[in-house]
């Protein structure tokens, strides 16, 4: 991030004390994420939320004020809206929350806040021991699927906001009856791993966590950094094929994409890596096929209750795969998310998943431990 001089910092510090307009909250606690913007003033901390879809644009802003503090005053509203514009007032340390997606479960027991969670979406997926004993003996309560929860099971739970990831042009529908601060989840939008981590200082805050916060991303962003490959001798590095086809599609990380970035620095040479699009190619397997012909590594993921998979049930997907050079020499990696809890950790923790894949790009090295968790196992 660009530093700026003292002086600006310190008026934008000051900035509710005087009538002054300014356009991007600047707060040295941002370093990575290009959609989430924090500012330290008087009163709290009011963080933006950029707009994924038109980046000129906000989202939606907060005002983090502590429970014990005072509420403002009319005055006092209106003049932070006329430095600041429009916010939701949210107190905190939010104590009764609303959580639609595993990886949000995840970070808040990182931090320590694993109580502050009432209410749960999606229980099905999540791989969290400490969760599903919470949900099996009552103290966490299932309201369905993230995308239209059980509206009666947040109301009886008094949660004191929700946690939903946005998409375009969609809105609140029936969240709106909660009549309880709505938190939009925009990490996932994010284009490289350590901007997605890095909103765990936001969430941190909203739960009383800041410190704990702010210290999980010095390790993460340290280990990251330390385990990254330097972008030299890319010819040198293993051919990835990433993922499985889905119908007549075939979904592949853009080369500017959160897992574009991943692949690249844990040491594989990515197909797609000059492609500049930050989600998903919707590519057809003959095109995918084509571009990972001759392919030294295949990591994909797959979703299977009752065992994990053998080179047999890959070879049922397609005829086709047999005569792939990876598949002749079994350089094969499966992701079985049933029992694996990939979704649940690596979001927040990409510095453990990256030391993961380096150990498969790079199978001599030793810099990644033995320690890491293993996400990917040998088909």
């Amino acid at each position: 991030m660009r530093r700026l001089p003292l002086f600006l910092l310190m008026l934008l510090a000051v900035a509710c004390t005087g009538p002054q307009q300014e356009t991007r909250l600047v707060s040295a606690r941002v370093e990575y994420a290009t959609l989430l913007q924090m500012q330290d003033t008087c009163r709290g901390t009011l963080c933006r939320i950029i707009n994924p879809w038109d980046t000129t644009r906000v989202l939606i802003q907060y005002f983090l004020l502590p429970e014990a503090d005072t509420l403002f005053s009319e005055a006092e509203a209106e003049s932070l809206e006329h430095h600041y514009g429009k916010f939701t007032l949210v107190r905190t340390p939010l104590s009764r929350n609303t959580v639609c997606a595993s990886c949000h479960c995840y970070l808040l027991r990182e931090l320590g806040a694993l109580d502050c969670m009432a209410v749960v979406c999606d229980a099905d997926y999540t791989q969290l021991p400490d969760v599903r004993k919470r949900l099996a003996d009552g103290s966490l309560l299932d309201a369905g699927t993230a995308i239209a929860p059980n509206i009666e099971v947040l109301l009886s739970a008094q949660s004191d906001a929700i946690w939903i990831s946005p998409f375009e042009n969609a809105g609140l529908g029936q969240l709106s009856l909660l009549r309880i601060p709505v938190i939009f989840c925009a990490d996932y939008m994010e284009n490289t791993p350590l901007a997605r981590a890095e909103w765990m200082k936001f969430y941190g805050r909203l739960v009383g966590r800041a410190a704990e916060a702010d210290s999980l991303f010095a390790v993460v962003r340290g280990n990251y950094l330390r385990l990254a490959v330097a972008p030299s001798d890319t010819l040198s590095r293993p051919v990835l094929l990433v993922d499985l086809p889905t119908s007549a599609t075939w979904y592949v990380p853009g080369g500017r994409s959160t897992m574009g970035h991943l692949y690249q620095d844990a040491g594989f040479r990515y197909p797609w890596a000059f492609d500049t699009h930050a989600g998903s190619l919707s590519l057809s397997p003959e095109v995918v096929l084509d571009d990972g012909w001759e392919a030294d590594v295949w990591l994909f993921k797959y979703y299977n209750t009752g065992r994990d998979w053998t080179l047999s049930d890959l070879r049922a997907l397609s005829s086709a795969f047999g005569s792939l050079r990876v598949v002749r020499e079994g350089n094969l990696w499966g992701c079985n998310t049933a029992t694996s809890p990939y979704f649940d950790e690596t979001p927040f923790r990409p510095d453990l998943l990256l030391g993961s894949l380096r150990r498969i790009a790079l199978p001599a090295d030793t810099l990644a431990p033995d320690s890491l968790p293993v996400y990917f196992r040998p088909l």
